[in-house]
């Protein structure tokens, strides 16, 4: 019992710990931190994504009426347009004015009007087909009424998005105002409307800028996912004419998808790491205590040897008890050992040794430790309160023990023993302590078999009394 004690205090300070807890615990940090990581990664790669695809439609809506409008502007403040118009010279106006839909993707269509926006010249983009100016007008009625209220001196346009029948387009109104403005009569000025169809071409061209698919438009209001992924169309008289819509970004989900099974490998390949490393470290750590334990233990008795005894005047709490005078030294030594040896065999001497190890043993108490020094001395180390007094029961029991025939080979033989007691002082060396021991067991041992003797400072200048023990041993 105190042997197994010791054992798990040297576990304790000096074997490696057990090493599975903490790898696990590495291996499932490692494995979570990747895990999260990839998660978070790519969930914010689809945020990065969205946000990026609303920019980038943001910008490319603002940009197409922006173009529009500067194109507009261009032609509609020319002073040669006003004059072509003047004159209704028909080629005239399709050769400087109509090529702009007609040969170019300046615009899609374009109108001109007369003051009163009655149509006086169409133009498109050849081999496209779009609804007239009847067809168009009642969505560009709001721009035009609202045109209609700024004076042409002004030079001012009106721009926004319009839709007929679920088709969205963007366009630009203005008089058509030469810089000679001051000398006209202003009821004359005719209007220029231009458009830009917003049609599959142009999504195509927008998706690849974005870098994102699943474009529509919409005249319902968006719910759900498009909330995060819609941006509003406003007409000329900023009311909300519909909304442009995009899928949610799928590039992090299809990533995760794509990494996720390496990821998972890695944190397999991770977890088997640490459990063989685990299983390399248990390996060490069992064979360390099996030659700790071999190196400490008495191979016939199965107590601590020297070195083991050695180690326990090391340990912390050894020092701290002599230091509070809290433990005492039972020296122990068998008699006639030899004499046994010799009449009965070797055999029968080992049986008595063992004999008298499972007696001091089964004496001590449960932190008490039990050594053999080499022969037929043994010693056993007392933790007490009153370690005299303990020390002075173990070696009751101790008698007591070994009272009976050891072995049936010998049944008229019992062990003699000779015990000698030393108590710590507070301010003794544990080398001392024990040599005090070992005196008090020769005094004991000249007063005569089975006595315990306490260790006192006469013995040291004394001679020893008269053996009444055979010495034999």
């Amino acid at each position: 019992m105190s042997h197994q004690h010791v054992l798990s205090v040297r576990q304790q300070q000096a074997a490696p710990r057990r090493f599975r807890g903490p790898l696990f615990l590495v291996a499932f940090v490692a494995s979570a931190t990747l895990l999260i990581a990839a998660y978070w990664g790519t969930i914010r790669l689809d945020q990065v994504a969205s946000t990026g695809a609303r920019v980038v439609t943001q910008a490319v809506l603002q940009e197409t009426v922006n173009r529009l409008r500067s194109m507009t502007e261009d032609y509609a403040y020319w002073s040669f347009s006003y004059e072509l118009i003047q004159d209704g010279d028909e080629s005239a106006i399709f050769e400087h004015i109509g090529s702009g839909a007609a040969q170019s993707d300046l615009f899609d269509q374009l109108f001109i009007l007369s003051p009163d926006f009655e149509i006086l010249h169409e133009f498109h983009s050849d081999g496209e087909t779009y609804p007239d100016f009847a067809a168009m007008q009642p969505a560009l009625q709001g721009a035009l009424t609202r045109l209609k209220g700024l004076p042409p001196a002004q030079y001012q346009s009106v721009s926004g998005y319009a839709q007929l029948n679920g088709a969205f387009f963007a366009m630009t109104s203005a008089w058509i105002t030469p810089d000679y403005i001051e000398t006209l009569d202003t009821r004359l000025v005719p209007v220029l409307v231009g458009l830009v169809h917003l049609d599959p071409g142009w999504i195509k061209d927008l998706s690849t800028l974005s870098l994102q698919a699943g474009y529509d438009f919409t005249t319902a209001v968006p719910t759900g996912a498009f909330l995060e992924n819609a941006t509003a169309l406003k007409g000329a008289d900023d009311q909300h004419v519909g909304y442009l819509v995009w899928d949610s970004p799928v590039a992090g989900k299809m990533l995760r998808q794509q990494i996720m099974p390496a990821i998972l490998g890695v944190c397999a390949s991770i977890l088997m790491a640490c459990f063989c490393a685990a299983r390399f470290f248990e390996g060490q750590h069992k064979s360390l205590q099996k030659a700790m334990r071999i190196a400490t233990t008495d191979p016939l008795t199965g107590v601590l040897n020297r070195a083991g005894l050695r180690h326990v005047s090391q340990l912390k709490l050894t020092a701290a008890a002599i230091a509070g005078a809290r433990v005492a030294v039972v020296y122990v030594d068998m008699n006639g050992l030899k004499k046994l040896n010799d009449a009965f065999g070797h055999a029968v001497g080992d049986s008595a040794l063992t004999a008298l190890a499972q007696a001091l043993e089964a004496s001590v108490r449960d932190g008490d430790f039990v050594a053999r020094l080499g022969g037929d001395e043994f010693v056993c180390i007392i933790f007490d309160q009153d370690p005299k007094d303990g020390a002075g029961h173990v070696a009751e029991r101790i008698i007591q023990m070994t009272d009976n025939p050891f072995a049936a080979k010998v049944p008229d033989r019992k062990l003699e023993l000779s015990i000698g007691i030393a108590v710590a002082t507070g301010d003794i060396e544990w080398e001392e302590l024990l040599r005090q021991a070992d005196a008090a067991m020769y005094w004991g041992k000249h007063r005569g078999a089975s006595r315990a003797a306490y260790f006192t400072e006469s013995m040291d200048h004394q001679p020893l009394p008269p053996s009444n023990v055979e010495h034999a041993s």
